[in-house]
């Protein structure tokens, strides 16, 4: 399979807060597997449906003790949604700039 990125992903484990709203407003917590400026993976027990329109926050810890956390946030769509596997378990992709 050939891959179709067009931009260069970056493997980072650090927290990811989303939210998505179907017959009500959802909220959960996840883990970053990897992102780039234009999408996210996120590693979690429960995924918002396919093409939700997502708002997601990435959590990094401060480089210096001093420093406050630097967060990120996109809002986008839920592009693909991953049952389990050996490796990563549940997840899911967003599409959608930071």
């Amino acid at each position: 399979m050939t891959e179709r990125r067009c931009l260069r992903r970056f493997k980072l484990v650090v927290p990811v807060l989303y939210r998505w709203r179907d017959q009500e407003e959802r909220y959960d917590v996840g883990c970053c597997r990897d992102i780039s400026s234009a999408g996210i993976f996120v590693v979690t027990a429960h995924c918002p449906p396919l093409h939700s329109r997502i708002d997601v926050e990435v959590v990094l810890p401060a480089g210096d003790p001093l420093a406050s956390e630097v967060r990120l946030r996109c809002v986008g769509h839920v592009v693909r949604v991953q049952a389990r596997d050996n490796f990563i378990g549940f997840g899911f992709a967003v599409s959608g700039p930071f």
